[in-house]
């Protein structure tokens, strides 16, 4: 960015119409998402409603930056977005900077990638042990069994890395398109469930978990913002069609019929077993 800036022009005039907002809005709402992950391991932190705050404050500001900033100069410096494609910007960073910028970009472009997996498998499998844990358990309990030495879910993390390899063959844009589908879902859930939430408890006590200060008028317009942008999403996906909304079909599909395998099987066992006495 610091060698890009005394080179840029000015940025070029936006055509509305060649836009694809499908494309667009699923790109921007994967890249922009994800800080609710952080969630899952809230088991792990000590007073998060002082921790959270704050870091959810200085990861929000990091990441726009980090995403506007090179993007402003490099569609700055290239302004035909057709001559754009996956790892461009080590490519602008090239001519900035020669080949020295664009291998370390490149490097730090895959480090970043490496980094963001880690994350997804760390958080996802932490949501899978708090549903092995559950009452009437929604999931395998072996999928939530921890390592004896390093106490971590290492069968879960094994079992969701193999199924990631699956989604290899896929188109990038593809998968974040489906990603954003079941992403759009969830938060249309966790919303409505806060809007329900302080609705019925407006004063409830959440012990050490963090409280936002607001008031529930507050919370339902602070909630319309994303809902809206999410249903948004939700209608393109289904007017387009495509791999992306047919893939999230068959993957709900699988995982209801896994569920509900799994869940008679455990009806069986426990006819089954003679109960004791």
């Amino acid at each position: 960015v610091v060698l890009g800036v005394p080179k840029m022009g000015t940025l070029p005039s936006t055509n509305w119409q060649e836009i694809r907002w499908l494309h667009f809005l699923t790109s921007l709402m994967w890249n922009t998402s994800g800080f609710d992950d952080a969630g899952a391991s809230a088991a792990e932190i000590k007073t998060p409603s002082e921790i959270y705050p704050k870091a959810l404050g200085i990861s929000v500001a990091l990441v726009t930056a980090l995403y506007v900033l090179p993007i402003a100069v490099g569609v700055a410096l290239e302004p035909e977005t057709r001559l754009w494609h996956d790892g461009f910007l080590a490519t602008i960073g090239e001519r900035v900077g020669g080949p020295a910028l664009g291998v370390s970009l490149s490097c730090a472009g895959f480090i970043s990638s490496l980094a963001q997996l880690n994350a997804l498998l760390c958080t996802s499998v932490r949501e899978i042990i708090c549903l092995s844990d559950q009452e009437g358990q929604p999931v395998p309990s072996i999928l939530g069994q921890l390592h004896s030495t390093f106490r971590t879910p290492h069968i879960g993390t094994v079992v969701f890395g193999l199924l990631l390899l699956g989604t290899l063959n896929y188109n990038f844009v593809e998968l974040i398109a489906a990603t954003v589908i079941f992403d759009c879902v969830s938060f249309l859930i966790q919303f409505a469930t806060w809007i329900r939430f302080r609705y019925h408890e407006p004063n409830g006590d959440v012990g050490d978990a963090y409280r936002a200060p607001l008031g529930f008028k507050a919370v339902l317009l602070w909630s319309l913002g994303p809902m809206v942008l999410c249903s948004l999403v939700l209608y393109l996906t289904l007017s387009a069609g495509g791999d992306a909304l047919y893939g999230t079909i068959l993957a709900y599909i699988t995982g209801e019929v896994l569920y509900r395998s799994y869940q008679l099987w455990r009806w069986w066992r426990t006819r089954s077993i003679p109960s004791a006495g």
